[in-house]
């Protein structure tokens, strides 16, 4: 009789050890099963970013017809002719507006690869993966030159006489000197952005070498921006007519 006890005691643990392991192997099972899953969305995720963001920078539109309204407007001399001058004026103005548009696009399609990545709420409602990211998309913010055409449009106006006076024209002057140097360095991107999208070399690593490719951006933006950012803030600081 007790016999009989001891091997139902002992069944029964078995038989309950045996489904705690089934139990622990399949959670296990599921576990590893998703976090496959996950690795594979991420990957597919960072293949179909990447891609939008090498299409993105060599399809980026120039920036010189910014820098030749600029230019207009630095080299301003007939002021009589009022309407003209507004139209170049209101040109510049919404080709600033594009300028900074298409770089918060392509800064906000830079997101790094990197290990615990974590996305980032921040600059007017953007996605962000880095501090970098995020700092160099707040200076593309304040590096917009609207505001020195607008401010330029508005002095014209309010001047007696009516005159572009020569602080305004010298902001443009230096703004188109600037806008051009950064054209030259995002033409130097578009370049490097078409012939990895063209070369087989880059196959197997291509991932890391946009992940490089992303970073380097973001640092060559820095200097141009900051210089814009300067010659906002120096010319918008002014409030009289020199």
């Amino acid at each position: 009789m007790g016999s009989n006890k001891s091997r139902v005691i002992f069944y029964g643990w078995l038989a309950l050890s045996i489904a705690l392991a089934c139990t622990v192997f399949f959670q296990f099972t599921a576990l590893t099963d998703q976090h496959n899953k996950q690795q594979e969305i991420q990957a597919l995720y960072e293949e179909k970013t990447n891609d939008y963001f090498l299409e993105m920078l060599a399809n980026l539109n120039s920036f010189r017809p910014l820098v030749k309204s600029l230019t207009e407007i630095s080299a301003i001399h007939d002021m009589k002719d009022r309407i003209h001058n507004q139209k170049v004026l209101d040109l510049a103005k919404e080709q600033a507006s594009q300028v900074t548009n298409q770089l918060i696009l392509l800064i906000q399609a830079a997101d790094l690869k990197e290990q615990d990545q974590e996305l980032r709420h921040r600059v007017n409602n953007l996605i962000m993966t880095s501090q970098q990211q995020e700092d160099v998309a707040f200076l593309a913010f304040q590096a917009d030159l609207w505001r020195t055409v607008y401010n330029t449009s508005s002095r014209y106006w309010l001047a007696k006489p009516q005159v572009i006076d020569r602080v305004s024209l010298e902001a443009n002057r230096d703004a188109a000197v600037e806008m051009a140097n950064l054209d030259k360095t995002m033409q130097q991107f578009k370049e490097r952005a078409n012939e990895m999208r063209k070369s087989d070399r880059y196959l197997g690593m291509q991932l890391d070498f946009i992940t490089l490719l992303k970073k380097d951006l973001l640092k060559a933006l820095v200097p141009h921006l900051k210089k814009l950012t300067a010659i906002n803030e120096s010319f918008n600081k002014r409030e009289t007519v020199g």
